[in-house]
């Protein structure tokens, strides 16, 4: 299980849950009914792929107080191209594979486990007819919070029943965003090595205050260059200064990203009190 109490844990839940708020306001009380009972059968089979429409349809009535017969249940599996026990089967087992790859990324925060996560998230799952599934997404997105129920903030479990096929990648792709930005950013090499993007992003992921109070786009001019090469750029403008004299191990960080910023009084105080020119009105 998750460590729900680790402060890049708590950061990814409260960025998902802030994407799934922002598209539920977008959302029309008209169109979502048929969408919550469709996302709630789906939900059972979640729970146990090896259930009938028959056991599914009880399993609604007991838990949602509907009146739903298997022909009912029927219908909804035919209306999502999941009457054949195979098929449902096979995107179900997909799905579980792609959410417990997720979640073995942001326990890791791994790279490579992330890219583990994004080839089994890519993969395609074809109907008998050997057209793409389109609600591929929308059963992994169900799944995310049947498996890991520890990862709902409180209510996005329930809001995301309101969301289609659409809505439901778009679920899926920000998730993946915010499991990106853990992996890449939590880094072992120097910060060197690192080019400046590598660094803001660290920097925007490990402390997200500071996103809403710097302009980063005053970088731009800094894309792709190594921070090695800034370093030594920066020595030489200050070489040529009067009166200043340069200490070459101020322009040596051997050591990791984190703990650069953990041991670094300076890089501390600039995080807490970001220089005011880079201020965003």
């Amino acid at each position: 299980m998750i460590n729900v109490n680790d402060p890049l844990i708590k950061r990814f839940v409260d960025n998902l849950h802030k994407a799934v708020e922002r598209k539920s306001k977008n959302l029309s009380s008209s169109s979502y009914d048929d969408y919550i009972r469709e996302n709630r059968i789906i939900k059972i089979f979640c729970e146990d792929k090896t259930r009938g429409p028959r056991q599914c349809a009880a399993a609604m009535n007991a838990r949602y107080k509907t009146d739903l017969d298997n022909e009912d249940v029927i219908r909804v599996l035919k209306a999502n191209r999941l009457s054949y026990q195979d098929k449902r089967a096979e995107l179900l087992n997909w799905a579980e594979e792609m959410v417990e790859a997720f979640i073995k990324a942001l326990g890791t925060q791994k790279k490579t486990d992330f890219d583990e996560f994004i080839t089994i998230r890519n993969r395609v799952i074809r109907t008998n007819d050997d057209e793409r599934y389109k609600i591929q997404e929308r059963i992994a997105s169900l799944m995310f919070y049947v498996k890991h129920p520890e990862l709902d903030s409180g209510t996005d479990a329930e809001a995301i029943e309101k969301f289609g096929n659409v809505y439901m990648k778009h679920f899926i792709y920000d998730a993946s965003d915010f499991l990106r930005n853990i992996c890449h950013a939590i880094s072992p090499k120097n910060v060197t090595e690192m080019t400046f993007n590598d660094f803001l992003l660290f920097l925007q992921t490990k402390y997200p205050e500071l996103a809403g109070n710097i302009d980063f786009t005053i970088f731009d001019r800094f894309d792709g260059v190594l921070m090695k090469e800034l370093l030594i750029e920066a020595k030489n403008f200050l070489s040529g200064l009067p009166h200043v004299e340069i200490n070459d191990e101020d322009f040596t960080f051997d050591t990791t990203v984190e703990d650069f910023l953990h041991n670094d009084p300076d890089a501390q105080n600039m995080l807490i009190a970001p220089p005011t020119h880079n201020v965003v009105d």
